[in-house]
């Protein structure tokens, strides 16, 4: 089991404010990728290019941009979010 309250205290933490997008880059040319474990508040997921159909909503203890880290590729968007 994850440890949230260890990792908010000891990882690296970035903080997303509503409606900004969290960056989760693919591509061969991308150096910066990232994965992420939501700790506090959501995330909504929409298929990359179609902001407007979200796909579904994620919420603490939810790991998410794995695909695109391990895989290269771009295939979600992620949107913060406030409950």
């Amino acid at each position: 089991m994850i440890d949230l309250g260890w990792l908010a205290e000891n990882g690296p933490c970035k903080m997303f404010t509503t409606g900004q997008s969290v960056p989760c880059p693919g591509g061969a040319d991308n150096s910066e990728r990232a994965m992420y474990i939501l700790l506090v508040g959501r995330i909504d997921v929409s298929a990359a290019g179609k902001k407007t159909q979200q796909a579904v909503s994620l919420f603490p203890g939810a790991v998410f941009g794995g695909r695109e880290y391990f895989t290269d590729t771009v295939e979600n968007t992620y949107t913060a979010a406030v409950d």
